[in-house]
C-alpha cells in the first residue's frame, strides 16, 4: 500500500493542475534498465572464533580477546554480477516558458540480481580457512527494489510551440527507497582435523571439535533510504494535438547504500553472541556505492497546454 502513495498523489495533483488549465502534462513511462556488478561490502562486529566463549572457554587467556574495543571489525567484500530490469513512472510537469519544463515524477526500478557468489570471490577471508576451513561460505541477494521520488527539470530543444518532435535533455534529484533481501550460510567442515583455528593454543583440540560442522546464517531484508540523481535526453513525437510518445535515455545513480544492523542468526551453532552471558552481541550492517541504473523507454504524455 505504501508504494501506491507516489502515483496516487500524482494522479490528484495532476487532476488539480488540470482543473487549473495550467500549461501541464501526465505523463507514463516503461521501459527496461541495465544495472552494473554489485559489490556488497559486509561489516560485523563479530571477533575471531578462539575469541569466542562459546568455541574457546580459555578465550581471556588470547591477547585482545577481552578488549572493551575489540579494535578494527571484520570485514569482508562479495562481488555480484551484473542484472537487467524493468523501469516505470508517473509524472506530473508544467511548462514554466517556451523551453522549459519543471516535474514532479514518482519511478520505480526493479532490479533481477536474485544470484549468490561464494564469499571466497570476495576480499577479506583468508583464503586456506576457505579452502580447508569452511566446507561452505555463500551469501545471496535478492532483487532490488528502488521507488523514487524526484524533481526534474527539462531544457526543449526547438523553439517553436507547435512542432511535431520535441527533442529535450533533462536532469533531477531526489530521495529513494531502496530494498533488497540477504542471505548467508557459512558452514564450517565436519572434520575436526581440517580445522585450523587454534593451531598452537593448549587447547587446540578443544578449539577444533567446537568448532567443526558449526554453521552461521544470515537472513534479512535490508532497506535505506538514499539520496539519488538522473540525467535525461529524449524525444517526443506528437501524434495528436494533446497526445505525444517518445522515448527516454536516462541514468540514474544513488548514495551509498547502508542496511539496519542484521544478525546472523545461529552464529558458529549457538546464539549471536560471544560470551555465555549474552554481554558481547553481534551484529552487522552491509553496504555498497555501486547502485546505478541506465534505463531506455517509451513514453507516453497527454499535454493539457495544446
Amino acid at each position: 500500500m505504501t508504494s501506491l502513495k507516489y502515483p496516487i498523489a500524482l494522479i490528484l495533483l495532476a487532476g488539480l493542475c488540470h482543473s487549473a488549465y495550467a500549461q501541464t502534462y501526465v505523463s507514463m513511462e516503461l521501459g527496461g534498465h541495465f544495472a552494473p556488478p554489485l559489490s556488497f561490502v559486509n561489516t560485523s562486529t563479530d571477533r575471531a572464533s578462539v575469541c569466542d566463549e562459546y568455541i574457546n572457554p580459555l578465550y581471556a587467556s588470547i591477547p585482545g580477546c577481552t578488549d572493551t574495543n575489540p579494535g578494527e571489525d571484520s570485514q569482508w567484500v562479495v562481488d555480484y554480477d551484473r542484472a537487467f530490469g524493468l523501469t516505470a513512472s508517473l509524472a506530473i510537469g508544467s511548462r514554466m516558458t517556451r523551453l522549459v519544463i519543471a516535474e514532479l515524477e514518482y519511478l520505480n526500478h526493479h532490479s533481477w540480481y536474485s544470484q549468490y557468489t561464494d564469499a571466497a570471490a570476495g576480499t577479506g577471508v583468508d583464503a586456506d580457512k576457505l579452502d580447508l576451513e569452511v566446507f561452505v561460505a555463500r551469501e545471496a541477494v535478492g532483487d532490488v527494489n528502488a521507488h523514487s521520488l524526484m524533481l526534474n527539470s527539462y531544457a526543449v530543444l526547438t523553439p517553436r510551440h507547435r512542432v511535431s518532435w520535441m527533442p529535450y535533455v533533462g536532469a533531477g534529484a531526489g530521495l529513494s527507497r531502496i530494498s533488497m533481501h540477504y542471505a548467508s550460510t557459512w558452514y564450517r567442515n565436519p572434520d575436526p582435523t581440517a580445522i585450523r583455528t587454534g593451531d598452537g593454543l593448549p587447547n587446540a583440540d578443544q578449539i577444533r571439535n567446537n568448532l567443526a560442522g558449526t554453521i552461521s546464517i544470515g537472513n534479512a531484508d535490508l532497506k535505506d533510504y538514499v539520496f539519488a540523481w538522473q540525467a535525461m535526453i529524449g524525444v517526443d513525437y506528437f501524434m495528436t494535438r494533446r497526445v505525444s510518445l517518445g522515448v527516454k535515455l536516462r541514468r540514474v545513480d544513488f548514495a551509498q547504500f547502508e542496511s539496519d544492523n542484521i544478525v546472523w542468526d545461529p552464529l558458529r551453532s549457538h546464539p549471536p553472541n560471544n560470551r555465555l552471558d549474552g554481554s558481547e552481541p553481534v551484529d552487522g550492517v552491509i553496504g555498497t556505492a555501486d547502485l546505478q541504473m541506465v534505463t531506455l523507454a517509451l513514453v507516453m504524455r497527454y499535454h493539457f497546454w495544446q
